[in-house]
């Protein structure tokens, strides 16, 4: 078709002094049939020069204005010329022979999805966890998977189908997606497969310096994300539950008590076990009292709210 097999997608917005260690991660694959392109989402330090480097004709460069991390990944898969996309963030790296593993999952069957495990490593390289493509539930279409950027590949065709990512999001963009992308697999046939193998390195950044753990972005996309999918979503209840319970802290780590109580409650009218029901009940009696739910959610203390996305139910503590 003109094209190679894979595109790499790097999204960076002024990270330039770590960019050099994912690309050089794409660069060193022992498969070759693939093209990188490097999206610039509008950065000012020097990420223009840093990539003007490397010589290396698979390279190729984006800038667009800033636009956040959805926009700059679906930029990125509309300049795409491979039949099969895959994302990596700018931080982390792919192990040298991913693509090469992933090309055999592939086969001749171009309209496809493929997730593999990762380890997670903090700043320091130390290892925090493995994760695993596991069974994700009824809410996912009844596949199993694995969705965290860099953990998972989808063929162009499919991903434009289902509309990319969400724009509107801040956080939680895999999950969205996911959300829309799998039932349409499942309706369409379209073969879901995985790679019980940690083929990515994802570095796991201080609480205090994730996007994810801002209470304001939590809790636009958990909203957003049940707005649009809680009849999904209530396939998988547990899944449900932790999606409300997580949109409650966030509620309450922003100062809305009353949003937070009424998410609380619902998580615990929705809850599994009588454990996980007992504990939003008794974090939604706390938001009656102002001070001491300031002092239970300090709205800085990003190691108060867990994310919860579907790779990471059940994996880690959630909310």
């Amino acid at each position: 078709m003109g094209g190679p097999l894979f595109s790499v997608v790097i999204c960076t917005h002024n990270r330039a002094a770590v960019l050099l260690l994912s690309i050089r991660s794409v660069l060193d694959q022992t498969f070759d049939d693939f093209e990188l392109v490097v999206v610039d989402d509008g950065s000012t330090d020097d990420t223009f020069a840093v990539v003007g480097t490397i010589d290396d004709h698979r390279v190729r460069y984006v800038h667009r204005p800033n636009g956040g991390l959805s926009a700059a990944r679906n930029t990125g898969a509309r300049a795409a010329r491979g039949r099969i996309l895959a994302f990596l963030d700018d931080d982390d790296r792919f192990v040298p022979h991913l693509l090469a593993e992933l090309a055999v999952a592939v086969g001749s069957d171009e309209r496809i999805v493929v997730s593999w495990g990762a380890d997670v490593v903090d700043e320091r390289g130390a290892g925090v966890e493995t994760m695993r493509p596991r069974d994700l539930g009824a809410a996912f279409a009844g596949y199993q998977g694995l969705f965290n950027a860099g953990t998972f590949a989808v063929s162009r065709e499919l991903y434009l189908e289902v509309g990319g990512f969400e724009e509107d999001l801040r956080t939680s963009h895999q999950t969205e997606f996911a959300l829309r992308l799998l039932p349409v697999c499942r309706s369409s046939g379209t073969r879901v497969a995985t790679i019980d193998e940690a083929l990515t390195v994802i570095v796991e950044r201080d609480p205090h310096r994730r996007a994810r753990n801002d209470p304001d972005r939590l809790l636009q996309a958990t909203l957003l994300i049940l707005q649009r999918h809680e009849r999904q979503l209530a396939l998988s209840p547990h899944v449900l539950s932790d999606y409300l319970a997580t949109a409650g802290v966030a509620a309450a780590r922003g100062g809305e008590y009353g949003e937070a109580r009424r998410l609380l409650v619902k998580a615990a009218r929705t809850a599994t076990t009588s454990s996980k029901r007992w504990r939003n009940l008794a974090r939604a009696a706390v938001t009656v009292v102002p001070p001491a739910a300031r002092r239970v959610w300090p709205r800085d203390l990003g190691a108060s709210t867990r994310h919860v996305e579907p790779d990471r139910v059940g994996s880690r503590r959630s909310s």
